[in-house]
């Protein structure tokens, strides 16, 4: 087996075992929180040279707690890489931001640009890229046009 294959496997045993933890305790908890924490960078590694997704996740953070996130994010991003966030927009109680306010925030954390935008009553979905002057649109990050 090609030793691309077996890092591959590796990681994904990595990410699945550490989705398991945070499923095993109650979600807002503090063993929550710190089990979210040690998946991402098992997710982070293996992602780094591919696009990211946050959907339906970060209204469980309050704002803080969402940079601290982005900034970790950032962090193992490889330049040029591309961030997805989608998020219900309607209030929840039981979260700290709705998902219109954790778009503004991620769309005001520093080396986050807006390349697309779809929003409807119900969702709000945005595509970032780390900034660059002049930059346009996916097509153009991907060399297409």
């Amino acid at each position: 087996m090609a030793d691309e294959t077996l890092d591959a496997i590796h990681d994904h045993n990595e990410i699945r075992n550490a989705i398991a933890a945070v499923a095993s305790v109650q979600v807002g908890t503090d063993d929550w929180y710190a089990a979210v924490a040690a998946a991402n960078p098992a997710n982070s590694d293996h992602m780094a040279e591919e696009e990211r997704v946050l959907s339906e996740v970060c209204y469980y953070l309050d704002a803080p707690a969402l940079h601290a996130a982005l900034d970790e994010l950032l962090g193992h991003l490889d330049p040029g890489g591309t961030v997805v966030g989608v998020h219900w927009r309607h209030p929840v109680p039981e979260y700290p931001l709705t998902g219109d306010e954790v778009h503004a925030v991620r769309g005001g954390h520093p080396g986050l640009t807006v390349l697309a935008r779809y929003s409807d009553d119900d969702f709000l979905l945005e595509v970032y890229t780390t900034a660059r002057i002049g930059h346009r649109s996916v097509a153009q990050d991907e060399g297409l046009v």
